[in-house]
């Protein structure tokens, strides 16, 4: 190679080519989305259910679904700064 062309003439960097995303964050990803959907469901069931212990049983799950929830969104932001870190953009 030549060592006078600038270096984004023979270096592409992989960045460039899309969007980056690590595959930890994809799978955090899919399974907030997962639990999004799950939510969802839980949400549209408890509306319409009118047994008062099944009432409760979603409730909870639905009160487990935050909490996970709120769990990968952590881990999603962990994961998010590993991929700044490999990129070079964070120490």
């Amino acid at each position: 190679m030549d060592d006078k062309k600038p270096p984004e003439e023979y270096c592409v960097c992989w960045a460039r080519n899309g969007p980056v995303i690590t595959p930890r964050e994809e799978e955090i990803l899919r399974e907030i989305r997962s639990v999004r959907s799950q939510y969802d469901e839980v949400k549209e069931a408890l509306s319409k259910e009118s047994d008062e212990s099944r009432y409760r049983e979603l409730e909870i799950k639905l009160r487990e679904l935050k909490m996970r929830r709120e769990e990968l969104e952590r881990l999603r932001i962990e994961a998010a700064k590993e991929r700044m870190r490999l990129l070079g953009h964070e120490d």
